[in-house]
């Protein structure tokens, strides 16, 4: 049985969010539009998953929906590599999850914002995020029950297509174009 899984939000507020998120997380945050998320990967240098979230795009700044399991190690990493950006971190309250199958079997991971809700898409499930409501006991979702304590290589967790292939530097990126580059030889 599957435990339930609650989210947290996590906000990085300030003139350097966006640049210092696309330059860390494993989507295109520069051509990602004001108000719309994609689910995002924050790597290892070797390629390993260590953390899963939804980052979201906004004016003030990035907001990320983190499973619970995994905030505090996110915040944690992004505070490791802020250096003299200008932007602060702060780790907020739980956000409310509710999920259905959905039958589109979007492989983008991307979503929108509208007010204080945020739904996406992503492998045939439809999230959605109440940030005004606290959690309820939802089961997990799918994809997201993973055990990220084994720290796998992006390609053992099937999350390569969490990785954009069209932004350039990331954490982790080098691994992920090597391997990505050998598949694409004949």
């Amino acid at each position: 049985m599957v435990e339930p899984m609650n989210f947290r939000r996590l906000d990085l507020s300030g003139a350097d969010s966006h640049d210092f998120a696309h330059r860390m997380f494993s989507r295109n945050i520069r051509n990602l539009p004001m108000g719309h998320g994609a689910l995002s990967l924050f790597l290892s240098a070797e390629g390993k998953v260590q953390s899963i979230f939804w980052a979201i795009k906004i004016p003030e700044g990035m907001l990320l929906l983190v499973p619970e399991n995994l905030a505090q190690r996110t915040y944690d990493l992004i505070e490791r590599y802020h250096f003299a950006e200008k932007f602060t971190t702060t780790l907020g309250a739980s956000v409310a999850l509710q999920w259905q199958p959905s039958e589109s079997k979007a492989e983008s991971a991307d979503g929108k914002l509208l007010g204080s809700v945020f739904e996406g898409d992503w492998r045939t499930t439809r999230y959605r995020f109440d940030l005004d409501s606290t959690p309820t006991s939802e089961k997990s979702p799918p994809d997201f029950d993973m055990d990220l304590e084994q720290t796998p290589l992006v390609f053992h967790a099937g999350l390569e297509d969490l990785c954009d292939t069209d932004k350039g530097c990331y954490i982790g990126q080098e691994i992920v174009e090597r391997v990505l580059s050998r598949r694409r030889k004949p």
